[in-house]
């Protein structure tokens, strides 16, 4: 009996499952298709070798956790209101997967290339955000403590007990951020 061939975006979404449960190591074929409850023949119907999924799952990556949103936050004209879709966003981020793709950029060029271009976009318009609220010198500060707060939170560890915790005081931490750009005299 053969088995249904899945859709790419499953086995994107479930290389980043295993991203975060298992890291950058765990990421392996026979893992990915056991986590999907397919065959290697499957995975090899939609990808012509490894090499071909990671940089799709990279690329996926980049555009659904990043190209696409700073595209969605951008379109919004009021400033305060695109801090509150940036925090938002920034909660949003699988933060254990996107640990293990930084962990992963560090031995991998492409891959660190591809980091590098998201690290980028989000400083950028978390940078024009901050800019349409305070002076040049001060957004470009903000925009760098935001970021580090949300890299920071990613490499927090890898003890998912702990997500709940960190979660909070990312969120609280962004939310004081926010709040002294917004209500400076």
């Amino acid at each position: 009996m053969s088995q249904p061939v899945r859709a790419e975006e499953s086995f994107y979404d479930a290389g980043l499952e295993i991203l975060a449960s298992d890291g950058y190591a765990g990421l392996k074929l026979a893992p990915l298709c056991a986590h999907l409850g397919v065959t290697t023949g499957s995975f090899y119907h939609r990808f012509d070798n490894w090499a071909d999924f990671t940089g799709r799952l990279i690329a996926h990556w980049h555009q659904q956790r990043t190209t696409m949103l700073v595209n969605l936050v951008a379109a919004e004209p009021d400033p305060i209101h695109r801090l509150k879709m940036l925090h938002d966003v920034a909660m949003s981020l699988p933060h254990r997967a996107e640990a293990a793709i930084r962990a992963w950029s560090a031995i991998d060029p492409s891959v660190r290339a591809v980091q590098a271009a998201v690290d980028e976009e989000r400083y950028q318009v978390v940078l024009e955000t901050f800019r349409a609220l305070v002076p040049e010198q001060d957004a470009m500060s903000y925009a760098r403590t935001a970021l580090f707060l949300v890299a920071g939170r990613e490499l927090a560890g890898d003890d998912s007990s702990h997500d709940e915790t960190a979660d909070a005081t990312l969120s609280w931490a962004l939310r004081l951020l926010i709040n002294t750009a917004t209500t400076r005299p």
